[in-house]
């Protein structure tokens, strides 16, 4: 026999499931317009996008000239996986921390921040056109790209953001005539 409290929780949670039936029933009917599509022209990339860069917009003439951390980008994966070697039994014991719901430690993360950062510089950023506050063309170099990634976080986060994006580096046209079809 269940209770008025638990009549009422049953009844919230049949609400919640016709409700995502509802919306489930909606994304069904988005992907039978896809069904042609297969997994391959959905995630295919373009190789030399991900190797040669992709200009990525920060706003008025400014840019970053990205190329992929991962896919077809071996010299970023590498170099990643050499510099952060020296310090695996540091990262395996801070990943034992937070498995235990503790904080890391913030010497340790300053300190992968800075490995990512320097390999960003040398295999990810390939070029920019950058003003200072000054308005004066920042020249690119890797010691200028991670001195301003150190003055300017926001630049890392950005080149971050668009090297992991899978879409940042798929032709366009290709992914919409795989999307049509």
């Amino acid at each position: 026999m269940t209770t008025l409290g638990e009549k009422d929780t049953v009844d919230e949670m049949d609400n919640t499931n016709q409700i995502a039936d509802m919306d489930s029933g909606a994304a069904e009917d988005e992907l039978d317009a896809d069904e042609s599509m297969n997994i391959y022209e959905l995630l295919q990339t373009d190789e030399k996008r991900e190797q040669q860069g992709v200009k990525v917009p920060l706003g008025g003439k400014q840019y970053l000239l990205v190329a992929r951390a991962g896919g077809s980008n071996r010299a970023f994966t590498t170099m990643l996986a050499s510099r952060l070697m020296p310090y695996q039994r540091l990262l395996a014991k801070q990943q034992r921390l937070l498995k235990a719901g503790k904080l890391p430690s913030a010497k340790v993360s300053k300190l992968v921040d800075r490995v990512t950062q320097e390999v960003y510089a040398q295999t990810i950023v390939l070029g920019w056109l950058i003003f200072d506050k000054e308005q004066g063309e920042i020249p690119f170099t890797t010691e200028n790209c991670i001195r301003m990634f150190k003055e300017v976080p926001e630049l890392f986060y950005t080149a971050q953001e668009y090297a992991q994006d899978l879409g940042t580096f798929q032709d366009a046209e290709n992914l919409e005539l795989a999307l049509k079809n």
